[in-house]
């Protein structure tokens, strides 16, 4: 799994979002996807998305 990472100091990300490519896995498994958003103040925020692999 390739992850793209973005930091900002200010209160406002700017720029495009992050992107993340997902590559590999075995099939019939469930997966979960965590995005940690942490703030300059210290606050944490998680997401978490869940995704079952499949054969091509």
């Amino acid at each position: 799994m390739r992850t793209a990472r973005r930091h900002s100091d200010s209160s406002r990300a700017k720029g495009p979002p992050p992107t993340v490519w997902l590559s590999s896995g075995t099939d019939g498994t469930n997966y979960s996807l965590v995005n940690r958003v942490v703030t300059a103040g210290g606050r944490t925020y998680d997401q978490t998305v869940r995704l079952k692999v499949r054969a091509k």
